[in-house]
């Protein structure tokens, strides 16, 4: 547990080469979004929530003049292909045949929480590849927040801010 603690205290950045693709490309992704969608980006920097001071947010960008969130996903898996759920377990397919991010998944959790704490109620979810892009807007699910992803969060951080103060 120790060690845990020091690494959440004392993060490393990491160099890896899937990270390092995913940080190259995201200026990519954000130029595709705004060619394919006609809206401009603005970047943006931390948000922290009103009521829950301790859950912090850094969103990719916003959009339509500040009423919608940007997050981007550049995957390692589809540098040399066209997207696609085979490869990314976060995205499924629809009735319809297109895709969808996966309800619940981490990467669905993390927009829903970019927007409780921002406020902003709508997201655009961009996964890029230099083959393909993929955009789908998203809706702020408030008994998804309220219900699930936030009693997770505030677990998560009471039981590691009791370890934390114990480790002080």
């Amino acid at each position: 547990m120790k060690s845990f603690m020091v690494q959440l205290l004392n993060p490393t950045e990491l160099h890896t080469e899937p990270v390092l693709y995913g940080k190259a490309m995201e200026n990519s992704a954000i130029e595709a979004f705004e060619n394919i969608t006609r809206r401009s980006v603005e970047p943006c920097g931390l948000f922290v929530h009103k009521q829950f001071n301790f859950l912090g947010s850094t969103p990719d960008g916003t959009t339509d003049n500040g009423r919608a969130l940007v997050e981007v996903k550049c995957p390692w898996p589809c540098r040399d292909c066209n997207i696609m759920p085979q490869k990314l377990p976060y995205l499924v397919r629809d009735d319809q045949g297109g895709l969808m991010v996966k309800y619940g998944c981490n990467y669905f959790c993390q927009v829903m929480g970019q927007m409780a704490i921002t406020g902003i109620q709508t997201s655009f979810f961009v996964v890029f590849s230099p083959h393909d892009v993929f955009i789908e807007k998203i809706s702020f699910d408030e008994a998804f927040w309220e219900n699930k992803l936030l009693p997770k969060l505030c677990n998560f951080y009471e039981m590691y801010r009791v370890h934390i103060a114990k480790s002080l």
